[in-house]
């Protein structure tokens, strides 16, 4: 994981970048969710964003072109801060439609809880509220 003018980055052999932000929960505990936000539309805008006591990743690539590789990067992201921020057992994925296929491909590669596809006027608050209902009726 790299450092390019405050995006951070992992690179495939290919030197395919797949680019993000990670905002850490203040509390770390296996019970604190992540959140990773596929919307690179409003990638820029959400690179500071907070809820609560999430963990929250931001991806910055357009996965409209299915592409294997950073399908795999994606993967290994979502999975080295799940366990590293041990939240294996709680991750959520939010999307836009543009990036629907690749937040089902991920769901079911890193055993996600759920999914949102947002619409173009779907509230990214309403939908952790959501998620996080589901968490305490578990």
């Amino acid at each position: 994981m790299q450092d390019s003018t405050k995006n951070l980055y992992i690179e495939n052999e290919n030197g395919q970048k797949l680019f993000y932000h990670f905002n850490p929960s203040v509390l770390i505990s296996n019970f604190v969710p992540l959140i990773v936000i596929l919307d690179n539309e409003s990638a820029s805008i959400l690179k500071d964003f907070e809820y609560k006591m999430w963990n929250v990743l931001v991806i910055h690539n357009s996965f409209a072109n299915k592409n294997t590789s950073l399908t795999k990067l994606l993967s290994k992201i979502i999975l080295s801060f799940a366990e590293e921020y041990e939240c294996e057992e709680h991750i959520y994925l939010y999307a836009n439609v543009e990036n629907e296929k690749e937040a089902h491909a991920q769901s079911t590669l890193v055993n996600a809880n759920s999914i949102h596809i947002a619409n173009s006027k779907s509230d990214l608050t309403t939908t952790l509220d959501y998620f996080e209902k589901m968490i305490s009726q578990k």
